[in-house]
């Protein structure tokens, strides 16, 4: 598994999805690139529509995918390549959404429509945070 275990909680809830909190950090690599997801950090996993067809045939799944592609939307959230520390394009982070389904064993229908869904719906979060800005303040474990 080119991924580490996802260690999370879920923390609340804001505009009807679940926010959740890494207690210990997430890491991938591919062999190539690799990265490494913050303890504390807060998303909301592969947020799918609450449309009940999208949601039924999406939701509750791709977490590990959704939490690294979603570290990789904020701003300050870096990517390991040929020992080169640098930001990902928006390109990259969903090519890396679409891989990690992949290894994740998500079917190919899936993966083509969260990563299409991604491709068409998700630049207005592009750098709309920081990667450790949290959903939810003031939170204790």
């Amino acid at each position: 598994m080119p991924y580490t275990e996802l260690v999370a909680k879920k923390i609340g809830e804001q505009d009807g999805k679940a926010i959740w909190e890494l207690h210990e950090p997430l890491e991938w690599t591919n062999g190539i690139m690799k990265l490494k997801v913050p303890a504390l950090f807060q998303c909301d996993y592969a947020s799918v529509p609450r449309i009940p067809i999208a949601f039924m045939l999406m939701g509750d799944t791709a977490h590990e995918a959704g939490t690294v592609h979603d570290y990789l939307y904020r701003e300050g959230a870096v990517l390991e390549d040929e020992r080169v520390t640098r930001e990902c394009t928006r390109d990259e982070a969903d090519k890396i959404f679409l891989i990690i389904m992949g290894e994740m064993g998500i079917n190919w229908f899936k993966r083509q429509a969260m990563y299409r869904a991604v491709r068409l719906g998700a630049s207005a979060h592009w750098r709309k945070r920081k990667v450790l800005e949290p959903f939810m303040e003031g939170y204790k474990w």
